[in-house]
């Protein structure tokens, strides 16, 4: 799951995008990027400028692939405004990405599911053969498990 930082490779399938800014982890309002980035995600104009306050000159970097770009080289993308205009109001950090289909249309994901897994391994198992994969879904708000005492040691020499 990426959010195509080097969006060179269009192959004809599904793009992700987030809708979150990357530099403050919420929704966008002003979706920018540089004029010459090779990116098509964008960042919050308004943070990225107050996250460069202090720099001096037109040294600025872009918040996504790092160039160095000016605050005039900046272009606001239409595109993200009507993606983030027809979604305002759903987008959270729990559901943030839309999916651009190459025929142009694209639809708000639904909620990131977060998954963790694990694996347990018997002491003679080397290759990983029989290991066991757990899943589990961790939904917010949900009470802690119970400590089974299963717990995998790591010894530091």
């Amino acid at each position: 799951d990426s959010d195509h930082e080097d969006d060179d490779d269009h192959d004809g399938t599904d793009q992700t995008y987030s809708l979150l800014c990357p530099i403050s982890m919420s929704a966008m309002e002003t979706p920018v990027r540089g004029a010459s980035c090779r990116h098509i995600a964008c960042f919050d104009l308004r943070n990225w400028l107050h996250n460069n306050i202090t720099v001096g000159g037109t040294r600025w970097r872009c918040a996504l692939c790092e160039d160095f770009i000016s605050p005039f080289d900046l272009v606001v993308d239409g595109m993200f405004c009507r993606f983030l205009d027809q979604h305002k109001g759903e987008i959270s950090s729990a559901r943030d990405k839309i999916q651009l289909c190459p025929d142009g249309t694209w639809s708000l994901m639904e909620a990131n599911k977060l998954r963790y897994q694990s694996r347990k391994r018997s002491s003679g198992d080397v290759g990983g053969g029989g290991a066991a994969t757990k899943k589990s879904k961790i939904e917010p708000g949900a009470p802690t498990p119970p400590d089974t005492g299963d717990h995998e040691v790591i010894e530091l020499d």
